[in-house]
């Protein structure tokens, strides 16, 4: 049932994003880096001093697009400090976000998928925009491009993202630790560790690598990126490319079981725990090793707690949720009664034919869980059912928006409604929604007015950047 969930809020994913209007800046010409803004009134003697902004801030004070940002970071790579490295990286990533949707919902457009393989050969070559016929094609190439983005393929499905092979080549505008995570992500998405035979060793060495580096850093970007890099990185050892190595581990004595007792043995910390937790699983199908994954991997490696997804039958349904441990007995009670009750109150009285799973997504110190129970009624007719929950970690209290946020829903109703995309966006918006946290933002459920599914609309971490602090999320 999580396959059935996940595909699912793929699907409604996808749907939302098809409405999203294409809109590209006008270039702008942009100062040089480093050099401080002249402060408009001269202070006093009398008058405390004030902060001088650098170039960057200035920069980004106006808000500019992706293209404008990813121009600005490579013509001034070499005079930026680190500190103004990051904070440009940073918005990048978050602007790059609104492009990617865009993007990948047009490339299904015969105009951009011809544009991708036939003028350019399947791949986003730079020099062969220009041949591009159609104006409009030609430009949102252009400004993916400049946005420092790629076309990656995943099964032969185009996807636009980072381009961090080339963020490499200027690493020197960095910090220390925002260079290595670019090199990082640069190896997944380059298929560094690919090949016959796969170099399991180094991606071995990179997880652990990663797992050492996020336990030293505070929280912020850089390690919000690590985070996903991590589960990426344990993906490709573990699972492979679409799922190519599960069924390797119902041998005991594979080559597949016998790396993990060895990582098992040369690692310590979560992925160590990892690596022997799925060697002591004896001859065990693929589905059990996805799940234990999906428990293993809900919280990052550098997060007090740890989860585990348990299966129970409860009034005659399958009742699936994920089992909270950590250090404070007191907390962990209170926060997996909080998921057992939600999950609980899915199951509807007198039906056997019931299942409830969930999806799991844990951004700063919050989780969000997405219960779905559907059944098969007497006329063979489906029926669905969500709801929501958000809660704080470390208080194991329930979280709403406006909690999140920290002001009342009516002072930035109007913000997140400019911020919505989706299918059709409503011309109002009441509180009456629930919202879950996601991987690139957060998705808000509206009830629909046909009382069947409900109204999907995603809010990137961008658009939640213009009314609240999306730090406490990552």
């Amino acid at each position: 049932m999580n396959k059935k969930l996940t595909a699912l809020l793929i699907l409604c994913l996808t749907l939302l994003l098809a409405s999203c209007a294409q809109k590209v800046p006008d270039a702008v010409e942009t100062p040089s880096a480093s050099v401080p803004a002249e402060p408009s009134v001269q202070p006093s003697e009398a008058q405390p001093s004030v902060s001088v902004q650098t170039a960057a801030e200035v920069f980004l004070h106006e808000e500019p697009s992706a293209s404008e940002v990813g121009r600005y970071l490579t013509e001034n790579a070499s005079s930026l400090t680190s500190f103004e490295g990051d904070l440009l990286l940073e918005r990048l990533i978050l602007l790059q976000q609104d492009v990617a949707y865009m993007m990948n919902v047009s490339i299904w457009d015969g105009a951009y998928m011809s544009a991708l393989n036939d003028t350019m050969g399947g791949v986003l070559d730079p020099s062969k925009i220009d041949d591009i016929e159609d104006v409009e094609v030609k430009s949102a190439f252009s400004e993916a491009v400049a946005a420092l983005m790629t076309v990656v393929r995943y099964e032969e499905t185009p996807v636009f993202e980072m381009n961090w092979k080339q963020l490499e080549s200027i690493s020197g505008a960095f910090s220390p630790d925002a260079d290595d995570m670019i090199v990082y992500r640069s190896r997944l998405q380059g298929n560094t560790y690919v090949g016959d035979p796969m170099n399991f060793d180094l991606l071995a060495a990179d997880i652990a690598g990663v797992e050492e580096k996020l336990d030293a850093l505070d929280n912020g970007f850089v390690s919000w990126q690590l985070r996903k890099v991590f589960t990426n990185q344990v993906g490709n050892l573990i699972v492979g490319p679409e799922g190519s190595f599960l069924d390797e581990y119902t041998d005991k004595n594979s080559a597949y079981n016998l790396r993990l007792q060895k990582y098992a043995g040369m690692y310590g910390g979560r992925f160590g725990e990892i690596c022997q937790n799925l060697y002591a699983l004896k001859n065990e199908d693929s589905q059990t090793v996805m799940d234990y994954l999906s428990g293993a991997l809900i919280f990052p490696p550098d997060y007090p707690l740890t989860a585990e997804i348990i299966v129970t039958e409860e009034n005659g349904a399958w009742l699936s949720v994920p089992v909270l441990s950590g250090e404070d007995g007191a907390l962990t009670d209170k926060l997996n009664g909080a998921i057992r009750d939600t999950g609980i109150s899915m199951i509807e009285d007198g039906r056997i034919d019931q299942t409830v799973s969930n999806y799991v997504t844990v951004s700063g110190d919050y989780m969000s869980i997405t219960f779905a129970c559907g059944y098969l009624d007497d006329e063979s007719q489906y029926h669905y059912v969500e709801t929501g929950l958000v809660l704080d970690l470390t208080t194991g209290e329930r979280v709403t928006l406006d909690d999140l946020v920290g002001i009342p829903f009516e002072s930035y109703k109007d913000a997140l409604l400019a911020a919505m995309r989706g299918y059709t966006i409503p011309t109002g918006l009441s509180q009456s929604f629930e919202i879950s946290l996601t991987d690139s933002g957060m998705t808000l459920s509206l009830p629909s007015e046909s009382g069947g599914w409900p109204d999907y609309y995603s809010v990137t971490f961008n658009g939640l950047r213009n009314f609240m602090d999306i730090s406490r999320l990552y």
